[in-house]
């Protein structure tokens, strides 16, 4: 009878022990920084998103331009201007410039919009690899060491799959 005791508690502790470890989740980290860093998409996204910005501040400084200019054109002969012209020069290049502020505050918009479709596949394709490498690894959790703020909880031997998922993506990290 105690035998048999013995055999359905060691039964019952081995259930419990294989449930235990199935269901105990594996927590590894990530330096997301290091990654997307290393990534030659990024650089393309940058270039572009940096020829975007550079189309806008060209238009932005021929606007100036022509501003200034009719600045100087009206200072020329302001003098000699009725008062109503004058208050009508003056509206205009209060105009023109609400015009230059007003591209450059949807220009800002338009770049941050452009910055953000660059890197949407990027980030896409590095979640993947995050997800492939976390599934072949049994892996629950990962945390990203490179913020500091995702990070809940690290433990000093927590597997870094950093190596695994640049790997995966076939590129070099670059040194942090």
């Amino acid at each position: 009878m105690k035998a048999l005791k013995w055999i359905v508690f060691s039964a019952a502790l081995l259930v419990c022990s294989v449930g235990f470890s199935q269901t105990t989740p594996k927590f590894a980290q990530i330096n997301r920084q290091s990654v997307i860093t290393s990534m030659p998409e990024l650089a393309a996204a940058q270039k572009t998103a940096e020829d975007f910005q550079k189309e806008h501040i060209a238009v932005i400084e021929d606007m100036q331009v022509e501003l200034n200019k009719f600045i100087e054109e009206v200072s020329k002969g302001f003098d000699a201007l009725s008062d109503v012209a004058k208050a009508a020069k003056q509206t205009e290049i209060q105009d023109r410039q609400a015009r230059i502020q007003e591209y450059q505050q949807n220009a800002s918009t338009l770049v941050q919009a452009k910055q953000t479709e660059l890197m949407q596949p990027i980030l896409e394709k590095f979640a993947k690899a995050v997800e492939e490498v976390a599934k072949e690894q049994s892996i629950t959790w990962v945390l990203d060491i490179s913020t500091g703020s995702d990070v809940i909880y690290s433990a000093t031997n927590a597997p870094d799959i950093t190596q695994d998922v640049t790997k995966k993506l076939g590129i070099t990290p670059t040194a942090q």
